[in-house]
């Protein structure tokens, strides 16, 4: 599947093992930020792995950065974060891959859609917290805390639909195909 450049760019950085483990530099392994509330876990779901190996630059679009400036991707591009606070920049990058794959996979694959776990969403739901919980404490960046949050709450939204999610594509795979 072909993604824009900027996402591309985001995630096409992360480097993960074939379980959805985050493979770190050992210097950057060390996190700046404890939550005393939440903890995080740097990992991506066993769709992302599977639709992570898939992603290719989409050279037909020409490049533009014209990314929605409201955007987690677009704020998160924008900012010092990656310097600053790598740990914190790669748990965004993993939920980003996470909410990319759950929605390629749910539109354009729904066969693939189904190796998605509700274990899965509780891991970003408790990276959103996480992150929400980081951005908040920071002036510059309390606008991706409220961001996080309702990242955060559409994934317990489709957590809690999930059985019945999954059960939608399936019976449109049988009768449609796959797509």
């Amino acid at each position: 599947m072909a993604v824009s450049a900027d996402l591309y760019r985001f995630i096409g950085g992360l480097s993960i093992d074939g379980t959805g483990k985050i493979i770190e530099n050992e210097l950057d392994k060390k996190s700046s930020y404890v939550s005393s509330h939440f903890t995080p876990n740097l990992q991506v779901s066993g769709l992302s792995v599977k639709v992570r190996d898939s992603i290719k630059l989409d050279t037909t679009q020409v490049y533009s950065n014209t990314t929605d400036p409201d955007s987690i991707l677009y704020k998160l591009q924008h900012s010092a974060l990656a310097v600053t606070a790598p740990g914190i920049y790669r748990y965004c990058q993993a939920v980003m891959l996470d909410c990319y794959s759950i929605i390629y996979s749910y539109e354009d694959d729904p066969i693939l859609f189904e190796n998605l776990t509700p274990g899965d969403l509780d891991t970003d739901i408790n990276n959103c917290l996480f992150l929400s919980d980081y951005f908040s404490g920071h002036e510059d960046t309390a606008d991706l805390a409220s961001l996080y949050n309702d990242l955060m709450v559409e994934f317990g939204v489709i957590k809690n639909f999930l059985a019945d999610l999954q059960t939608m594509d399936k019976e449109t795979v049988e009768t449609y195909g796959t797509v």
